[in-house]
């Protein structure tokens, strides 16, 4: 069995180890939430739906910094299909002190930690990413 959530972090991790600028992913709504929480967090450019595809494709526009390096270091699944995460809205880790953050799958949607923080939720922690 697998998760689309960890192929699509797989994915993404591969395309930055590989410098590449962007990466087509398949999606689903759950997909296009963890994406948006991702750009929020300031770890992607942008992604939209590839033009003249089949519709269940998505350009992920991968960010860098101005020397070449990927803004994205390490992107690592918290959550598994046989194991689930699950923590209260005090319970929820702070990634490399703050630098980084966590993606919280809420009852209002897929936030990053501080998000779920500041509206006191807790819920699913997919994925650590710094």
């Amino acid at each position: 069995m697998s998760s689309t959530i960890s192929d699509m972090l797989t994915t993404i991790r591969n395309a930055t180890s590989l410098g590449k600028p962007f990466v087509d992913l398949r999606t689903a709504k759950f997909t296009s939430d963890v994406l948006g929480a991702l750009k929020r967090s300031g770890f992607l450019w942008d992604y939209a739906p590839l033009e003249g595809s089949e519709p269940s494709k998505i350009r992920v526009t991968l960010k860098y910094a101005a020397n070449g390096a990927c803004v994205l270091r390490s992107i690592v699944s918290v959550s598994k299909p046989g194991n689930r995460v699950y923590c209260k809205v005090d319970k929820i880790p702070h990634v490399l002190q703050g630098l980084g953050c966590s993606l919280i799958s809420t009852s209002r949607g897929v936030l990053n930690d501080k998000e779920a923080r500041e509206q006191r939720l807790g819920g699913e922690v997919i994925c650590n990413i710094y």
